[in-house]
């Protein structure tokens, strides 16, 4: 248990100290956090959106992705770029709702981007996750 709790305080030092861009109001945004857009539609029973869980680690980031696009597929972990307050990082094919390359801009109140070929770019706001 200790060793557990040891851990997480070391993930979160890191997460706060790691690549930061400027805010709206010029101080330093934190690239960590949940960013999500997942909602259940009651009608049809559907759980549509997407997920993004921005964690450091040893080897830098990493992006924990769900994707829905009426039932949730399983989560992904893939390696995320932070520049700043710019993320990109690569899925693996197959991810419903989903393309495999995403860019986005990270900022206090959530993440705004696009994979390649979409026309619009997805709102994630930072709160908790779907399943929380």
């Amino acid at each position: 248990m200790r060793t557990s709790l040891a851990m997480l305080v070391a993930l979160t030092t890191m997460g706060s100290v790691g690549a930061q861009g400027p805010g709206p109001s010029g101080a330093a945004v934190r690239p960590t956090g949940m960013f999500s857009n997942l909602h259940y539609i009651a009608e049809a029973g559907d759980v549509i959106g997407m997920e993004v869980y921005l964690v450091v680690g040893r080897g830098g980031y990493a992006a924990v992705v769900q994707c829905a696009g009426g039932e949730p597929a399983n989560p992904v972990v893939v390696s995320a770029r932070i520049e700043k307050a710019r993320v990109s990082f690569e899925l693996p094919e197959g991810q419903p709702e989903c393309g495999t390359s995403f860019v986005g801009l990270i900022s206090s109140n959530g993440l705004r981007g696009r994979f390649t070929g979409e026309d619009r770019d997805r709102w994630l706001p930072r709160k908790k996750g779907y399943w929380e």
